[in-house]
């Protein structure tokens, strides 16, 4: 079982949006191309989604640490952000659906009664049009992201 679960969402099909997925597949395999460091380490999952689910809660709640990565429209493009999250009141109608890292950790502690220290990691977008291909702010900032991914993880 990982003690530590990382969790990368977003659409890649809407330009930025998709830096979270793009993230996660990059820490998930290994592409000497892209990405010369080493797939995760045993004690680490990788998780890439569209959206965060009440489905991830029982993963979630099985963790030490979650460490999530997204895009944000805040900010200049490219530039990354850090918080750490608590679980927060969580609207029972918003499971059907998706919900927001506050909720998926309150919904790990209402069903498994717990929930696991979380940061969420962000990049500010410059583009959320249709396409796959990342701005070149958040296309450069990418980098950044996995390095810093890689640091919680090891910490």
């Amino acid at each position: 079982m990982p003690n530590t679960l990382i969790i990368g969402y977003g659409n890649p099909l809407r330009c930025d949006d998709g830096v979270g997925v793009r993230a996660a597949e990059r820490l998930a395999t290994r592409d000497e191309e892209v990405d010369a460091s080493p797939s995760p380490p045993e004690g680490i999952a990788v998780i890439a989604c569209h959206q965060l689910t009440i489905e991830l809660a029982p993963l979630v709640a099985a963790v030490e640490r979650l460490i999530l990565m997204d895009a944000c429209a805040e900010g200049e493009p490219g530039t990354l952000h850090e918080r750490n999250l608590a679980p927060a009141a969580l609207d029972i109608g918003s499971l059907s659906h998706h919900l927001d890292p506050r909720g998926l950790l309150a919904a790990a502690q209402i069903l498994y009664g717990r929930a696991p220290a979380a940061v969420l990691l962000t990049v500010s977008g410059g583009s959320f049009d249709y396409g796959e291909a990342l701005s070149p702010a958040v296309a450069a900032a990418l980098p950044q992201l996995l390095a810093r991914i890689r640091q919680l993880a090891r910490a």
